[in-house]
C-alpha cells in the first residue's frame, strides 16, 4: 500500500471468525499508522548524537554528516533536521532545513523562504539549511564594518554551524569543513555561487585543491590581522593552492569564471566575487552592485640595494607575502629571463626590468643603471609557465 491511497472496499476481505476479522484491521491500521508518521516515526531517529552515529544529509542530498546539536536552546536547533519534505521550526520560527527536491514544511512545493541550498555531492541542489537572523543572543565578534556600498553590506542571516558535522557535502569535492568552520565563528555564510566556481575550478584543474580560507566572522578576521573589508567576511572568497597547477594557472582558472578580484601570494591565490549579487538567504541587500566599492589599496615602492638587488614592496595584502614575478630584458626588448622570487639581482645582459606584484600591479624600471627612475601601473602580465624555455637565457 502507498502513502495516500485510498483503500477500497473490495481490497479487504472480510472472514467469517469476528476474531480474525478484528485482528487483521487492527494490523492494517498500525500499517498505515507507520506509514503516515506516526508513533512509527521515531523523532529522536534524525537528531544527531554527538558524532557516534551518522545523521542525515540536511536537505537529503545524498550522504551523511557526523554529529549533532551542541546548544541548549528551548527551540530546536540546527541539529533536529527533518525528514526529506518535513521542514522544522528554527530558531527564529522562520523554518528548518528542507528536504529532497526542495520541498517545504509539510512537503509542500514551495520552499521555505530563510533557507540556502549547496549543489551537493549529487549537484542536484537540495543539500540545504535553515539561516538565522541575527539578534542579540549572537556572540562577540559580528559587528561588520559601516559602508555605503551594497557589495559591502553587512548580511542579516547565518547557518548555525553547531549542529552540522564538517563532512556534510556541499559540492563533490568541497564538505562543509573545508570552507566553514566553527572555530572562525558559529555562524557563518558561504555563497553557494562560491562552492559552484570552487568546483568548476576542481573539475578544470583535474586535481584536489586546497582551501585553507573560506568563510571568517568578524571577530576572528581580525584576530588574524585580516583586512577591514575582508571578503572572507562576507562569503565570497576562497584562499586556496593546488598540488597539480601552478599559482599562475589557478590565476587564469579565476579569470576564467570572471573573479572580481585576484591577489597572488608565495603559497597560495586569493579570488573572490565581490559584486556578484549575494544569495537572499543571507542578506536582504537588493540594490544595485554597481556602487563604489570598496577597493583594496594597493601601493608600490621599488628600492635596489648597495649590492645590485632589487626590491618591489606594495601594500594592502593582508594574508601572507606577496607573489612577486621578475621579467629582465636586453637592449633590444628580448626577454634575458623570467623569475618568481621576493628580490631580484639582474644578469649582466639586462637593461630594464619589470616586476609584477601580487597579480595587482606591474612595476617597470626602464634602466637598471638607474633604478630609482621606476613607475607602477595597474594590471599585472603574468608570463612565467606562459613563455616557451627555450627562448630563454637562464644567465644569473
Amino acid at each position: 500500500m502507498r502513502r495516500g491511497e485510498t483503500i477500497a472496499p473490495t481490497q479487504v476481505k472480510m472472514r467469517s471468525t469476528t476474531l480474525l476479522s478484528v485482528v487483521a484491521l487492527i494490523s492494517l491500521g498500525c500499517s498505515i499508522e507507520g506509514r503516515l508518521g506516526g508513533p512509527g516515526l521515531d523523532p529522536e531517529a534524525h537528531r544527531g548524537n554527538g558524532g557516534d552515529e551518522e545523521t542525515p544529509l540536511p536537505g537529503g542530498g545524498g550522504g551523511t554528516s557526523m554529529g549533532g546539536s551542541e546548544g541548549s536552546e528551548e527551540e530546536p536547533g540546527p541539529g533536529e533536521i527533518p525528514h526529506a519534505g518535513g521542514g522544522s521550526q528554527g530558531p527564529d520560527g522562520q523554518g528548518g532545513a528542507l528536504g529532497s527536491g526542495g520541498q517545504g514544511a509539510g512537503g509542500g512545493a514551495q520552499a521555505l523562504p530563510n533557507q540556502v541550498c549547496y549543489p551537493g555531492e549529487n549537484q542536484d541542489d537540495t543539500t540545504c539549511f535553515p539561516t538565522i537572523l541575527q539578534d542579540a543572543s549572537f556572540p562577540s565578534g559580528y559587528s561588520y564594518p559601516s559602508t555605503s556600498s551594497p557589495a559591502y553590506a553587512a548580511p542579516t542571516r547565518f547557518i548555525d554551524l553547531s549542529g552540522y558535522g564538517a563532512s556534510i557535502k556541499l559540492a563533490p569535492n568541497f564538505s562543509l569543513g573545508e570552507l566553514m568552520q566553527e572555530w572562525k565563528g558559529r555562524y557563518a555564510i558561504y555563497e553557494p555561487h562560491m562552492v559552484v566556481k570552487l568546483q568548476s575550478m576542481r573539475d578544470q584543474s583535474g586535481g584536489a585543491l586546497s582551501v585553507n580560507s573560506g568563510y571568517r566572522s568578524p571577530g576572528y578576521n581580525a584576530g588574524v590581522d585580516g583586512a577591514t573589508y575582508s571578503r572572507h567576511m562576507y562569503g565570497d572568497a576562497a584562499d586556496m593552492a593546488s598540488s597539480v597547477v601552478s599559482l599562475n594557472a589557478m590565476k587564469g582558472l579565476c579569470e576564467g569564471l570572471n573573479a572580481d578580484y585576484i591577489g597572488m601570494y608565495t603559497s597560495h591565490i586569493h579570488c573572490d566575487w565581490r559584486y556578484t549579487a549575494k544569495d537572499p538567504a543571507f542578506s536582504n541587500t537588493t540594490a544595485p552592485f554597481s556602487a563604489a566599492p570598496v577597493a583594496p589599496a594597493h601601493d608600490a615602492s621599488f628600492s635596489a640595494a648597495a649590492d645590485g638587488t632589487f626590491h618591489a614592496d606594495i601594500t594592502g595584502f593582508e594574508e601572507g607575502e606577496a607573489y612577486r614575478e621578475w621579467t629582465a630584458f636586453d637592449a633590444n626588448g628580448e626577454i634575458v629571463e623570467v623569475v618568481a622570487s621576493q628580490t631580484y639581482r639582474p644578469p649582466s645582459r639586462a637593461r630594464s626590468v619589470e616586476v609584477m606584484v601580487g597579480g595587482q600591479l606591474t612595476i617597470s624600471v626602464a634602466d637598471v643603471s638607474a633604478p630609482s627612475m621606476w613607475q607602477a601601473s595597474a594590471g599585472a602580465r603574468v608570463r612565467l609557465e606562459t613563455l616557451p624555455t627555450e627562448d630563454l637565457e637562464h644567465e644569473r
